[in-house]
């Protein structure tokens, strides 16, 4: 792919920084949040046909894993910040860009109270992406950076969805020399296959060679198969941990990252370290989606609708909390897989700033739609920074007394709805705190017949401003009532899975919430 492209009129493409199995990452620059970032985009399955219904699922299941990886939030992993699909329908995802950093195995000559700073930080990061159910599948080096402030943050972690097709196909995917000997057998990746990984990266860290290397050195799979790993090499200190790690069988690894970090903290006498706050309310936020399949379904099939060419706003009521957000999130991948272009808006309480709710949509539709002069004035009131968005000087608009001057806005703004020519799905929250973006909202919906292929979805709280589907007629509404037992049974299973803990969860989420068991999800958010 040539560097000089722009994907989504969003990702400036700059240059190409690495290329594997998998994908190739660029530098890229985010003209919406003017960012340098790192872009991966998955390389797509050649042997499957570009609308095969196989392929369709496989897009989504890897859409709604992007979406579980952009949830991530740890400060040894790099944050995953948007994902979508180009204009060939191949998916890709924006990463911070850490630069300067340096990677694991440069690490060989530090004393060992660093070494073992820098794998406590790395098995942290395990202990976060397996409470969560990622796996990393691809562990090595090359993926575990260092900063030039000394922390570690692992990257290019989860792609199950493709690893797993490739599992179907007979094929072992990830790298050779990190690759768990179950996974050459047939086995499924798990914690332990990570846990492998980190033994082999620890081993060649102390030692300069893979673990079941030939006498030239290099990895040798027959080895790997067939021969046990040469501990003697390796500080005394590390023999038995790097040892249990590298076991040919994942029953004799150790049984979590916490415990390789547990014993570690007592090997080398460090203080044992906790959970920050910020890293057990992530957990909350990893929740499981239950309870709310019936109004999933009911929105896939307004999306079905409007794909079809029926444009409608829907409105989702319910208390604070109670899954209107995670009932977006929800809808976000599938929408995306369906070719549709995916904004979000949100109201803020006490007003915010005029518009505020169309400010971060509108920001987005410049950079899909050609504009006039005179438009491009007119929005600037709405996006200061619209001279950088579009690349031109940008003049301020003629004046105009203040009703009109919001006509005029309102009208430009339904403008950019009615001109862009890709399905459009607009996720506006918290409409209950709206005042004058409501007035944009009535519009669009009288202009319905006009604005082709949009589907508009708005959350309010219904207890706060029950009104609302009646200032909006012609919407369809949705109220999400409160979720019975089972469901938070489930939930607070989702969110602390460990045995032992799931009823302490439980509990706190009935004393806490009086049934409402997504309250504590979304007051982290």
């Amino acid at each position: 792919m040539s560097t000089d492209l722009v994907l989504q009129r969003r990702y400036h493409l700059q240059a190409l920084l690495g290329k594997g199995g998998m994908g190739e990452v660029y530098r890229a620059f985010d003209r919406l949040t003017r960012q340098t970032v790192a872009l991966k985009q998955v390389l797509a399955d050649p042997s499957q046909p570009e609308h095969d219904s196989h392929t369709t699922s496989a897009l989504l299941a890897l859409a709604n894993e992007f979406r579980v990886l952009a949830g991530l939030r740890h400060p040894n992993i790099v944050s995953v910040l948007d994902y979508g699909f180009d204009a060939q329908h191949r998916p890709f995802y924006t990463m911070e860009l850490v630069e300067g950093a340096r990677t694991l195995s440069d690490f060989s000559d530090e004393g060992i109270s660093t070494q073992a700073r820098l794998t406590i930080d790395l098995l942290q990061a395990l202990v976060y992406l397996h409470r969560r159910g990622v796996i990393h599948h691809d562990l090595k080096p090359s993926n575990v950076l260092v900063t030039t402030t000394g922390a570690v943050r692992v990257m290019d972690f989860g792609l199950s969805v493709y690893l797993a097709e490739a599992q179907e196909r007979d094929e072992v995917a990830g790298t050779m020399a990190y690759i768990a000997p179950e996974l050459w057998m047939g086995g499924k990746p798990s914690p332990a296959s990570d846990l492998y990984a980190v033994g082999v990266m620890l081993y060649d860290l102390f030692v300069g060679r893979h673990p079941f290397a030939d006498a030239a050195g290099a990895f040798d799979l027959m080895t790997l198969l067939n021969h046990p790993a040469d501990l003697a090499p390796l500080p005394s200190a590390w023999r038995g941990i790097i040892g249990r790690l590298i076991e040919k069988t994942p029953e004799r690894r150790y049984t979590s990252a916490q415990a390789v970090i547990t014993d570690i903290q007592t090997q080398f006498q460090l203080p044992i370290t906790t959970e920050s706050p910020a890293v057990r309310e992530s957990f909350l936020q990893a929740a499981a989606f239950v309870g709310r399949s019936d109004e999933y379904e009911a929105l896939k099939g307004a999306l079905k609708a409007m794909l079809a060419g029926e444009s409608a706003l829907w409105l989702i009521g319910g208390e604070s909390g109670s899954g209107k957000s995670r009932l977006l999130d929800e809808l976000r991948p599938y929408a995306l897989t369906q070719g549709a272009l995916v904004l979000r808006g949100q109201a803020v309480a006490e007003g915010g700033l005029p518009y505020q709710l169309w400010r971060d949509i509108a920001r987005a539709l410049v950079l899909q739609t050609s504009l006039s002069d005179l438009e491009a004035s007119v929005l600037k009131a709405l996006i200061p920074d619209i001279a950088l968005l579009l690349g031109r000087t940008v003049a301020d608009a003629p004046e105009l007394p203040a009703l009109a001057r919001q006509e005029r806005l309102t009208l430009t703004l339904l403008e950019l709805l009615k001109r862009r020519t890709e399905p459009l799905v607009l996720l506006l929250e918290d409409l209950q705190w709206t005042e004058e973006s409501l007035s944009m909202l009535q519009k669009a919906v009288v202009m319905l017949a006009d604005l082709p292929r949009l589907l508009m979805i708005g959350t309010y709280r219904n207890d706060e401003r029950p009104t609302l589907p009646a200032e909006l007629p012609g919407a369809r509404a949705l109220q999400l009532a409160r979720l019975g037992d089972a469901a938070m049974q489930a939930l607070a299973e989702s969110m602390l899975g460990e045995a032992g803990k799931k009823d302490a969860v439980l509990a706190l989420l009935r004393r806490e919430t009086e049934g409402n068991a997504f309250f504590m999800v979304e007051t982290v958010r």
